[in-house]
């Protein structure tokens, strides 16, 4: 069942035409799809566009529904997927006056909307489309649950229910390469960090680390008891230490050399 009317689609679809005509030269034929609470637009060609909120967003946001978040959105996100860098980061400007810090995407919670360079795959796609949902279902998680959640579905699967799950991706190497090193950061002091040190970790090891411990989970068949444990008690749990402790069944002294173990046995190529 949709969270905004029929009413609140058409502004939105109206407003988003004004903007990407207001001082432009943006051809009249940009699609625009419908895929709630998403509103997915962009300069890539209609088939391609069409095809991915039918086949990614759509789907995806229907399984996250599903299987982990409860309360919906009541307002539309727009989703704009640009052909390029080069078309994502003019884009950007010429919409937002902003200059990409990152080369894949990024979501701008205060225009409620999602800026995609589509050249880098649809795997960045799925992982910002989670921020937006998460926010709105869990606004009190902590960075490293945040990005973990994003981050593991950025590779993943879509299965019948819609299911979602998630599969080894890039980010696997990073993590081997930084355990045993002063680079890995261990699971006491990552569940404490604060966003800004959360994104402050250098090579991405924050981001390998929360995604591969939320895959471990997932694996162990628990990561919906997880999300709704820590959700239900972020209260008095704000790092999500203890229900992962009691959704897993051991204290975290024990989870972390059992998880680094599991790590070891996987692999990855690209």
């Amino acid at each position: 069942m949709e969270a905004v009317d029929e009413g609140a689609w058409k502004q939105a679809e109206a407003r988003l035409r004004a903007r990407l005509s207001a001082g432009t030269r943006v051809p009249a034929e940009f699609t625009v799809v419908r895929a709630d609470p998403f509103l997915v637009t962009g300069d890539v060609e209609a088939s391609v566009l069409r095809g991915l909120a039918e086949r990614t967003v759509r789907p995806c946001a229907e399984a996250l529904y599903r299987e982990f978040f409860q309360k919906r959105p009541d307002f539309i996100i727009t989703i704009y997927l640009f052909k390029d860098d080069e078309s994502y980061r003019s884009w950007s400007r010429k919409l937002f006056a902003q200059e990409p810090t990152t080369r894949f995407g990024y979501y701008l919670s205060g225009e409620q909307a999602l800026l995609m360079n589509i050249a880098t795959g649809s795997g960045t796609l799925v992982h910002e489309m989670v921020h937006p949902l998460l926010a709105v279902d869990f606004p009190g998680s902590p960075a490293w649950f945040n990005e973990g959640m994003g981050s593991l579905f950025e590779q993943c699967i879509i299965g019948e229910g819609p299911s979602i799950r998630g599969l080894v991706n890039w980010r696997l190497p990073i993590l081997q390469q930084a355990v045993g090193t002063q680079a890995y950061v261990p699971l006491e002091k990552l569940l404490k960090t604060t966003a800004t040190e959360f994104y402050g970790f250098e090579g991405g090891a924050g981001y390998a680390e929360a995604r591969y411990l939320l895959l471990y989970v997932q694996e162990q068949g628990l990561l919906k008891q997880l999300y709704a444990h820590f959700r239900e008690h972020v209260g008095e749990d704000p790092t999500g230490r203890k229900s992962l402790e009691a959704v897993l069944g051991k204290p975290l002294a024990e989870i972390e050399p059992a998880w680094l173990a599991w790590v070891r046995t996987l692999r990855w190529s690209a």
